[in-house]
């Protein structure tokens, strides 16, 4: 998930800072990739840093037999930065080793214009961090093409909760690191077996057809 989502350098997103219970702090969003091109994602960080929110306005997919096979897959790499907190038993400006966060959920929401019987939409999220202990979290929501799904289309709205017993937390353990770095990629891909089916993300430009992702922290 890591390939290709570097090659566009990454468009700062207007700076926020939030906490995060452990004493650490969120800021510095930035996004690439060619599921979000210059000034189509906004990210928001809540007041208690428990979740991140992107708003998506170019985020579209589409298959079928008018389509480039390029067309039916996009991505978008959402990066924020952590700092650490100073250590109150041995103050030092680089930090401390214990900063722990855990992916606890995932939240889509959208509209696909059309899915025909036999087109299949997977989002893959895809969680890790490049400066912490080796951490990677993945979560997946899946939309099957039908009846339902006919033009017009609907919205959608699926969650993906991951039980506290499953959460795998993850810590700063580099000596003297200060800030890491926490990547979210977001994957959409469209499958066919239905060679003159057809899957639409969205129809037309309307800006106010948004594709959302809600990343929960804990």
């Amino acid at each position: 998930m890591k390939v290709s989502l570097f090659l566009l350098p990454p468009f700062l997103v207007a700076a926020q800072e939030r906490p995060l219970g452990t004493g650490a702090r969120l800021f510095d969003p930035r996004y690439s990739g060619n599921g979000c091109p210059q000034g189509s994602a906004n990210l928001t960080i809540s007041d208690t840093g428990e979740w991140v929110t992107v708003n998506y306005s170019k985020f579209r997919t589409y298959i079928g037999p008018s389509y480039s096979p390029l067309q039916k897959v996009r991505n978008c790499q959402v990066q924020l930065r952590i700092i650490a907190p100073i250590s109150q038993d041995r103050p030092s400006p680089q930090g401390v080793q214990g900063v722990q966060f855990a992916i606890a959920g995932s939240e889509y929401e959208g509209y696909y214009s059309q899915l025909d019987e036999g087109i299949t939409a997977i989002h893959h999220s895809t969680y890790y961090s490049n400066d912490l202990d080796t951490y990677t979290v993945s979560t997946i929501a899946r939309f099957d093409g039908g009846e339902m799904w006919k033009a017009p289309g609907r919205s959608y709205n699926d969650s993906r909760e991951i039980p506290r017993s499953s959460q795998a937390y993850t810590y700063c353990t580099r000596p003297g690191a200060n800030m890491s770095v926490f990547n979210a990629n977001e994957r959409i891909a469209m499958n066919s077996s239905n060679p003159e089916g057809f899957g639409i993300s969205f129809a037309g430009e309307a800006e106010e057809l948004i594709y959302t992702r809600r990343i929960k922290l804990s």
